[in-house]
């Protein structure tokens, strides 16, 4: 049976709470007494990298594409890969809040710079 992937809360529709072993468990032991740096630093940004991954996937914009790959150059016919991919075109802004901190924010901007 599937897991229901948010949980549901009352802080209305802009709010969502997932419903995620991966990032449970990163939170669990980001947040666990014994953990200490940088090990807090790597949870907190692959806890970052997962977050954003599924809101750009979930927020902006997509178009069917057809890309050659490296396989092309074995088989014209079987060389490419057929998906929805991010369209280079969208523009993005990233914002660092003094009390959230910069880590997120980079972490934000450097993926964008990564897939757009």
């Amino acid at each position: 049976m599937a897991e229901q992937s948010k949980i549901s809360h009352q802080y209305g529709g802009n709010y969502h709470i997932l419903n995620n072993a991966f990032l449970s468990s990163l939170l669990a032991k980001l947040g666990h007494p014994e953990t200490t740096q940088p090990t807090v630093t790597e949870y907190l940004h692959r806890a970052y990298d997962f977050l954003f991954a599924k809101a750009i996937n979930e927020q902006f914009p997509l178009k069917l594409e057809r890309t050659p790959t490296r396989m092309r150059e074995v088989d014209e016919k079987t060389g490419y890969i057929e998906a929805r991919l991010l369209t280079s075109q969208t523009s993005a802004v990233c914002v660092s809040l003094a009390r959230a901190g910069i880590f997120p924010s980079q972490i934000c901007y450097q993926t964008l710079n990564y897939v757009l």
